[in-house]
């Protein structure tokens, strides 16, 4: 039996949405908190990157300059 494309819309959506009430949702705090480490981890990778890009001129204009 072929169905339309709305009922099989309706049917995709509906089981979405009962697939997601069965989801276990951090708290508030959880997520605030892997916020913080996520962008505490970004910032030493920054600085990481940084230093390397820093060594990395020093170094290749140390070996340009003779």
């Amino acid at each position: 039996m072929k169905t339309g494309i709305m009922s099989r819309v309706r049917h995709f959506v509906s089981g979405t949405i009962a697939e997601l009430g069965k989801c276990t949702w951090p708290d508030r705090a959880s997520v605030f908190e892997s916020t913080l480490l996520v962008l505490f981890m970004i910032a030493v990778l920054a600085v990481f990157v940084a230093a390397i890009d820093f060594v990395s001129q020093w170094f290749i204009r140390l070996i340009t300059t003779f």
